[in-house]
């Protein structure tokens, strides 16, 4: 079954804090409030969106530090 919005959202923002985000290369976007894939919005950096589905996170080379979260291992 496909992740909710808000399971979404939670695991991308647990990705920013576990990586130390505050320090990431480029943080556009990311905030506790984002609304990635959004009509409304653009998406965070780094976020790729199919329709209103993330479908991809790419931060190579953009300062993160620490472990992936459990939230977004799978």
């Amino acid at each position: 079954m496909p992740a909710s919005q808000s399971e979404v959202l939670r695991g991308l923002w647990a990705l920013y804090q576990a990586t130390n985000g505050s320090e990431w290369t480029n943080a556009t976007g990311w905030s506790n409030d984002m609304a990635p894939c959004s009509s409304t919005s653009s998406a965070p950096f780094g976020v790729s969106c199919q329709g209103d589905h993330v479908s991809s996170v790419y931060m190579r080379r953009n300062g993160l530090a620490g472990n992936l979260p459990t939230q977004v291992r799978d």
